[in-house]
């Protein structure tokens, strides 16, 4: 259905996801100190909502990690943020979903924001995958891959 959802094959997939499964807090802590850096003078405010989104709790308290995603593509999709929303697309990779998943998120976001937002979005994803494959035989750190998706984007 999508070109984008061809790009990594499940080997690559796993090795993406093999240091965050060993640190399932890796997300949780790029967040913080990346929204921390936005809002210097909120740190108290930054560190709730990250807790919140990002918090590993058992079972989740507030949403599940796959659901969040969603509503993050979705969001970053809508407003044209294509830096988040690549960030986000290999977010959700981590979290279990699978590009399909990823691709049908991103047209059913596009629904109510329009063609040209699903035509960039997939534009945003399509170069995120392309990327995730060339690392994917490093086994790279979440940390690494958001540092080379943020000289990307």
């Amino acid at each position: 259905m999508f070109d984008s959802t061809d790009i990594l094959m499940q080997d690559e997939i796993f090795a993406l996801r093999k240091k965050y499964l060993v640190d399932p807090t890796a997300l949780q802590n790029l967040a913080l100190r990346a929204t921390a850096a936005l809002f210097s003078g909120g740190r108290q405010f930054v560190t709730e909502v990250g807790d919140a989104l990002y918090g590993q709790r058992a079972p989740t308290a507030f949403i599940d990690p796959v659901d969040r995603e969603i509503q993050l593509l979705t969001l970053f999709t809508i407003s044209r943020e294509w830096s988040q929303l690549a960030i986000h697309c290999y977010w959700s990779i981590l979290v279990g979903m699978t590009p399909f998943d990823i691709a049908q998120t991103l047209l059913l976001a596009s629904m109510g924001a329009g063609i040209d937002e699903y035509v960039a979005a997939l534009g945003v994803m399509t170069k995120v995958m392309t990327l995730l494959k060339r690392l994917a035989p490093t086994e790279p750190s979440p940390e690494e891959v958001v540092s080379e998706l943020t000289k990307a984007f």
